[in-house]
């Protein structure tokens, strides 16, 4: 009885710390790219004569502190579509 009490408490901690964890990993991610993209992107669009991103991608940008998951495919898409290599996700 014991036993099966332990797992449940180790269950439940898992359960509740497991998605803060998830969206600390998230939020460092969207910061990456982020960074991946205004170093390699915004150079190429600056050397184009052209700084204004995709609005798509200066929202995700914005958002990436505060909601990383609906940012992170819009940046990977954008960063694929430079044909830049995404950074390592962690």
């Amino acid at each position: 009885m014991k036993a099966q009490i332990a797992h449940l408490i180790a269950g439940l901690v898992l359960a509740v710390t497991g998605p803060s964890f998830a969206e600390s990993n998230n939020a460092e991610y969207c910061a990456e790219l982020v960074e991946t993209y205004e170093k390699y992107v915004g150079e190429i669009e600056a050397e184009r004569g052209s700084a204004q991103a995709s609005i798509e991608v200066a929202i995700a940008k914005d958002k990436c502190r505060s909601n990383p998951a609906s940012s992170i495919p819009v940046l990977e898409k954008a960063l694929k579509n430079a044909r830049i290599a995404l950074p390592p996700r962690g």
